[in-house]
């Protein structure tokens, strides 16, 4: 989002000045950063797949510590006025990267609420100082801890939920995820995947309707060295990162970080990614205060993990990533469930474009979606993977922050998520149909493995276009 923060006064003025009006609700097929977007999808070469002579896919992993200190600005509330008093643990960038001949991949997960586009383009030019890297094939995603540092994004309305913007610490945090990213790189070495789900239903509930749907899955990824070591894993769950409220004035990364940590005490390094949170809050365990139950919760799902089956480890043929970017709609900042504020006062505040991306791993899609998306749509997305073929991982707050991504029925509603979704009653349905279309682009016949196939255990093996 702009910053934009001198023209507060004009805002204000012009709220007044023009009222409010109803909010716009235009059919897909007739709007035209729909028709745009199409368009762009269209002219895009689809995503090609990796070259065959290199016989195995390499993994590196390495993490960083985020530079904190007592006194910055907490992000995740914006009820909460203080800044942190504490450290109660570490914060990390975690990074993974992958190859497979020419084609490179780095995926970063970052205990922080959001990532925002300039933060990944601060992260990509840091990178690309040190080694050439192609932009559509770096992912960064936020574990969306609401107990990590703000300051970090130069948008009013990021500044309003997350703290003044401070440069200096913008510029040494994404430095250390820079970091996180060269010295992943620097570690490649032959690997193998293997890859499964857990059900952890007692450990979510939907916010927005009492007993309403929820995502009960846990995802998770392991990449594993020539011996079997773990390099690697990724782990995916849909739970907001809230077990600790509005008065915890100490970093911490939450259930997420208790999650990766307790994984991490078998070896690897292992990212957190964000499932469809929108309308998905934690249930954690009994505990004595806030942080012994986001520990426990974080140590259950890492049991859930460790107990579950798993597809035995398996080669990757291919890897492909694809990142697209997409017009929005004109937003539409809501002052009720059926009224707006006027576009002219709303839009000096929002981009008009914002990021998607794709990476398919062998038989896995991560789908980056900058924003909180509803269960609803996630499930959707997962579904129309599926029937491609392949097992899909949403990861949400990845490379760019929009706000909440909802069904229809759930935006006209006067709930919080509905306040902060501010894209119009069509961006969900939008957003979705594009995802679908990606999926589309990244499916079909897997490439066959190079001849002979060498390695035992590779006969079967799925790749990826």
């Amino acid at each position: 989002m702009k910053n934009l923060s001198p023209r507060i006064l004009l805002f204000l003025l012009g709220a007044l000045l023009s009222g409010c009006l109803a909010i716009r609700d235009i059919p897909l097929d007739k709007a035209d950063f729909y028709r745009s977007t199409l368009s762009e999808i269209d002219q895009v070469p689809p995503p090609r797949p990796a070259g065959a002579s290199q016989a195995v896919l390499l993994a590196g992993a390495a993490k960083a510590a985020l530079p904190l200190a007592p006194g910055l600005p907490m992000a995740g509330y914006g009820k909460r006025i203080w800044t942190a008093k504490a450290i109660h643990e570490p914060l990390f960038a975690r990074a993974l990267a992958l190859k497979l001949g020419e084609e490179r991949v780095v995926l970063i997960s970052v205990d922080l609420l959001a990532v925002t586009d300039e933060m990944r383009e601060a992260v990509l030019r840091k990178i690309r100082a040190k080694r050439p890297f192609p932009s559509h094939a770096l992912m960064i995603s936020a574990t969306h801890t609401h107990s990590g540092p703000g300051a970090l994004s130069s948008g009013f309305l990021e500044q309003f939920a997350a703290g003044p913007f401070d440069r200096d610490f913008f510029e040494k945090a994404t430095d250390t995820i820079a970091e996180a990213a060269l010295n992943a790189n620097e570690a490649l070495q032959p690997a193998r995947i293997s890859h499964g789900v857990a059900a952890a239903p007692e450990w979510i509930r939907n916010r927005m309707i009492p007993s309403g749907p929820v995502d009960p899955e846990l995802r998770f990824v392991e990449f594993l060295g020539e011996v079997g070591q773990r390099i690697a894993a990724i782990v995916n769950f849909s739970a907001h990162a809230t077990v600790l409220k509005p008065d915890n004035l100490a970093f911490s990364g939450d259930y997420p970080g208790f999650f990766e940590a307790a994984l991490e005490e078998e070896g690897g390094v292992v990212l957190f990614t964000a499932g469809s949170v929108a309308d998905q809050t934690p249930h954690p365990p009994e505990g004595s205060d806030a942080f012994q139950r986001a520990e426990a919760m974080g140590r259950a799902l890492a049991r859930k993990v460790r107990e579950s089956r798993r597809i035995l480890p398996e080669a990757v043929w291919s890897l492909s990533a694809e990142t697209l970017s997409i017009a929005l709609p004109p937003p539409q900042v809501k002052v009720g469930p059926d009224r707006r504020l006027a576009t002219f006062l709303a839009a000096p505040f929002f981009d008009s474009e914002t990021i998607l991306q794709t990476i398919r791993i062998g038989p896995i899609l991560l789908i980056g979606i900058p924003a909180d998306l509803s269960v609803v749509l996630g499930e959707k997305m997962k579904a129309h993977a599926r029937q491609r073929g392949m097992e899909a991982i949403i990861v949400g707050f990845a490379n760019d922050y929009i706000g909440y991504l909802l069904p229809h029925d759930l935006y006209r509603t006067d709930a919080y998520e509905a306040r902060v979704s501010f894209h119009g009653p069509q961006m969900g349905e939008y957003l979705t149909e594009v995802v679908e279309r990606l999926i589309d682009r990244m499916s079909g016949p897997p490439p066959l493995p190079p001849a002979p196939p060498g390695a035992a255990g590779r006969a079967g093996s799925r790749g990826i276009e």
